[in-house]
C-alpha cells in the first residue's frame, strides 16, 4: 500500500481545489518461486505468501472552509476511495500555521462507509481556537484485508499490518499445507496514514 500521504495543510479560511494526481496502485500479488503443485512433506515449515490485498484508498479530491452561522466554520472534503469498499475518516487537526508539519492538535473526526470507486462528502462544522491560523484534514481507514496462500508444510502463522515499519496489528493462525485462507482487521487506524499502512506474514515464531 504504496502512496503519497493523504492529507491537506491550509490556512483558516482559505478554499483550496485540488484535482486528484493519481491513486494508489491496485495491490500486486507478491511474487514467489513456482511451488509445483503446492505439496509439502510432512514436518516443512510453512512459507506463507500474500496473494491478494483488500483496504479502502481514499485520496482527497477538494477541500473547503466555509464560515457559517455563530461564528462557525464547515470544514469539509470530497473524497475519492479507489480501493475496496471500507470505512474512510477523515480527522481535522488545529495547527499554528500553514508550513507546520500535519502533527497538530486532533479537533474532531468523521466517517463513513464508502463503496469501490465511490465519490462522497465527509463535514465537521466547528469553532476555530483563536491560537491556531490553519488546519490539516486527515484521511484514514481501519479495515484491511489479506489472502494468503501456503506453499509450505502445515503450522501458525503470523500475520502483521505494519505502519512505516512499526506493528499496529497483528494475528495468529493456523493454516494446512496448500491451503489459501482470508484474514480481515477492523482496528482503530485514525492516526496512521493510508498509504503507510502494509501487510506482512511469516511462520509463527
Amino acid at each position: 500500500m504504496n502512496g503519497k500521504r493523504r492529507s491537506v495543510v491550509v490556512g483558516i479560511g482559505t478554499t483550496l481545489l485540488t484535482a486528484i494526481t493519481g491513486y494508489l496502485s491496485a495491490d500486486e500479488a507478491d511474487s514467489s518461486d513456482d511451488r509445483g503443485d503446492g505439496a509439502a512433506d510432512e514436518g516443512v515449515d510453512p512459507d506463507p505468501i500474500i496473494v491478494d490485498r483488500r483496504a479502502p484508498d481514499p485520496s482527497l479530491v477538494w477541500v473547503d472552509d466555509e464560515p457559517v452561522a455563530d461564528g462557525r466554520h464547515e470544514f469539509s472534503a470530497e473524497i475519492y476511495n479507489a480501493g475496496a469498499p471500507g470505512t474512510v475518516g477523515v480527522t481535522l487537526l488545529w495547527l499554528d500555521d500553514p508550513g507546520t508539519e500535519s502533527d497538530g492538535e486532533p479537533a474532531t473526526r468523521r466517517e463513513r462507509f464508502f463503496e469501490a470507486n465511490e465519490r462522497g462528502e465527509l463535514s465537521v462544522t466547528t469553532r476555530v481556537p483563536e491560537e491556531y491560523s490553519a488546519y490539516d484534514l486527515q484521511l484514514w481507514v481501519n479495515e484491511l484485508g489479506v489472502e494468503i496462500e501456503n506453499g509450505g508444510g502445515s503450522g501458525r502463522i503470523e500475520v502483521t499490518v505494519l505502519e512505516s515499519g512499526r506493528t499496529v496489528d497483528g494475528a495468529e493462525l493456523q493454516i494446512d499445507a496448500g491451503e489459501t485462507v482470508s484474514v480481515a482487521f477492523d482496528g482503530d487506524y485514525a492516526e496512521a496514514n493510508p498509504g503507510d499502512l502494509d501487510l506482512e506474514v511469516r511462520p509463527a515464531r
